[in-house]
Parts: structure tokens; sequence; C-alpha cells
């Protein structure tokens, strides 16, 4: 069977050609159709006929929801932090420090430094 080829600016399309502008398999736009995002008219088993401008809109209508999605997304990712606010103690209370070990003892424990 030969394939027939489409006028370019024909308002109709067939299920191959819808496959040709979305860039995806034959077997894809049939689940687009099944779900029923993308209108599309049924002849017999194997024809459908799709017009043009609900592919051409389908494509701009999830480009927009998906950029939409990107936009939140990017502003989640880059939203200003509240800085972290540093630790408050009480007038005239001494912060304790932790004594620093005593490299010696540690070394001579692990038999690194004999002395």
């Amino acid at each position: 069977m030969k394939p027939h080829t489409t006028n370019p600016t024909s308002p109709t399309i067939g299920i191959e050609e819808a496959a040709e502008i979305l860039r995806c398999g034959v077997a894809v736009v049939r689940e687009i159709i099944d779900t029923g995002e993308l209108p599309a008219l049924q002849l017999t088993q194997r024809h459908w006929v799709l017009l043009r401008d609900d592919v051409v809109d389908y494509i701009r209508s999830k480009a927009r929801e998906q950029a939409k999605v990107r936009q939140v997304e990017h502003a989640k990712r880059n939203a200003p932090r509240p800085p972290v606010p540093a630790p408050q103690h009480k007038p005239g209370e001494v912060r304790r420090r932790k004594p620093l070990p005593d490299l010696d003892a540690c070394d001579i424990a692990n038999g690194i430094c004999t002395k």
C-alpha cells in the first residue's frame, strides 16, 4: 500500500501525520487519543482523522502546563531562605568551651608516639 501524502495546508490530518507533528510514534498518539486529551474521529478501525489545529493546541497546552510546573519548581529552588539565627545566650552567661583533646595521650595510646 502506497503511503498517501497530505497537503501541509489541509486542516485535517491522519494519525501518522499527527505523530510526525508531535515527534512521537503512532502508538503514543493513539494513547493520547484514547485518554481523550486529543480529539479525533475514527472513520474505520484503522483510519483516524484529526484537526491540525487540535494537534497544535495540544502541544501548546502541554507546553504551558510543563512551563508552569518548571516555574514553580524553579521558584522553590531559588527562594531566599531566612538566615539562621545565632544561638542566644543570657547576659552574663559564660559559654562553655570543650577542652581540646590531649593529642600526645592519643598518640601514645595508639602506639604512634613513644615518649
